[in-house]
């Protein structure tokens, strides 16, 4: 996260390109969030189903499937680089 959401999916995306980790579901899990960070609401759809595809554990599943939930509804609104959701306003000091 040190350089942002949009290098972090480079960085997974060119570690999937090379065949690693492609089974491992915390790889998709994270791709999946960090493109839910960036508003790419398909890259992380798919990302969160692969992820669930791949865990065995119920409570990992459970919220994984919370996430894409509510990236499906229509209220989400991707929050900004500095964490706050977009339709927040921010307050003056």
């Amino acid at each position: 996260m040190r350089d942002g959401s949009s290098v972090g999916v480079t960085l997974i995306d060119e570690i999937f390109a090379r065949g690693d980790l492609l089974d491992y579901r915390l790889a998709h899990a994270a791709r999946a969030d960090l493109c839910r960070r960036l508003g790419r609401v398909d890259d992380a759809r798919a990302s969160y189903e692969r992820a669930i595809a791949l865990t065995k554990q119920e409570p990992e599943r459970r919220f994984l499937e919370r996430q894409l939930r509510e990236l499906q509804s229509t209220d989400f609104v991707a929050p900004n680089r500095a964490g706050r959701k977009r339709s927040e306003k921010t307050r003056s000091l």
